[in-house]
């Protein structure tokens, strides 16, 4: 079920789901701009997948100072309410990539490179002040 808000954003639908939470479209209303709202799942029962889990999220909120580059998504804000924690992101649009894996659909080689090679430059540049990708 998706929320109507958490804290001051008005949610507006789901964007997508992944291992450790929800991503939804939402209206920042003092930027007066839609964002992505990363939601983390209910903490796990067990408390030290609990604690990790946390420890992860935290940290993925604290990068919000270190990680500025044109080819990695900006974290604008985070916070906890009513024990959900979530993390606003600035919005980026466009369309998955997997929809380009469909052999009637391959991107020209040369797109390929280009965003292969912008992906790199982001992972290095990450990797120069520490952090980690965990999903690569």
């Amino acid at each position: 079920m998706t929320p109507e808000r958490i804290g001051k954003y008005e949610v507006k639908r789901l964007l997508g789901e992944g291992a450790t939470g929800s991503v939804y479209l939402a209206a920042d209303p003092f930027g007066q701009r839609d964002v992505a709202l990363k939601v983390m799942k209910k903490l796990p029962a067990d408390p030290e997948a609990a604690r990790r889990q946390l420890r992860f999220f935290q940290n993925e909120a604290a990068l919000a100072g270190k990680l500025r580059h044109p080819h990695i998504v900006s974290i604008l804000d985070a916070g906890v309410e009513d024990a959900v924690h979530y993390l606003v992101m600035e919005l980026v649009d466009g369309q998955p990539l997997a929809r380009y894996c469909e052999r009637d659909a391959l991107l020209d080689p040369a797109r390929i490179v280009g965003l292969a090679y912008k992906a790199s430059k982001a992972l290095e540049f990450a990797n120069s002040v520490g952090v980690v990708h965990r999903d690569i």
